[in-house]
């Protein structure tokens, strides 16, 4: 997306932070990628309703900042960061994991596959083609600012700590079962 989406009847459902920018800006920020300076790429995954954003009366510092994103993160930088722009699968899975792990201290028990980790795996299938719906989505919200948009690279699997929690539209393990892991930024001195 780029700032074109404000001039839309529902401009509002798109105010995030930062604000979106032009299509230049989103091409600098996709070379940034390729050439390293940036090395995470992650949503905040803020989930406000149409209620929630139509709220603010369009008014900008009124409105609830921020957008969904967490369940199609994988399939959007697999569409555009691999299939459009040639990264590799190794680059998604530094930007999306490996990176993100080391620098807020999580290293070596996420981030990694290797004897002693969590197991905290996303199995996806690159040739499978979807078309976003936000009724086949399994956030609690009533519309997508992807809406429409086709991916590819669609998780079939998710596991975390060995166990399956995701699998092909089921989820199978407890809803309650998470485990709070203190972050520690070994790059900027603390988070």
């Amino acid at each position: 997306m780029d700032e074109a989406v404000y001039g839309r009847g529902n401009g509002r459902y798109y105010i995030t932070t930062p604000l979106l920018r032009s299509e230049e800006d989103r091409e600098a920020l996709w070379e940034g990628i390729k050439e390293g300076a940036i090395q995470v790429v992650a949503t905040d995954h803020c989930p406000f309703t149409r209620y929630q954003k139509d709220s603010g009366k369009n008014v900008l510092f009124r409105t609830p900042n921020g957008l969904p994103g967490v369940e199609i993160l994988l399939p959007i930088m697999y569409s555009e960061g691999a299939i459009k722009r040639g990264l590799s699968p190794n680059e998604l899975v530094a930007l999306l994991a490996y990176n993100p792990a080391r620098i807020f201290g999580l290293y070596p028990g996420k981030g990694v596959i290797e004897e002693g980790s969590d197991a905290d795996l996303v199995i996806f299938n690159p040739e499978k083609e979807v078309k976003i719906q936000t009724s086949e989505l399994h956030m609690n919200l009533d519309y997508s600012p992807y809406e429409g948009l086709t991916l590819k690279g669609i998780p079939d699997i998710t596991i975390s700590r060995g166990e399956i929690i995701y699998e092909r539209g089921n989820f199978p393990a407890s809803p309650v079962r998470g485990e709070f892991i203190q972050a520690i930024s070994t790059q900027w001195g603390g988070c």
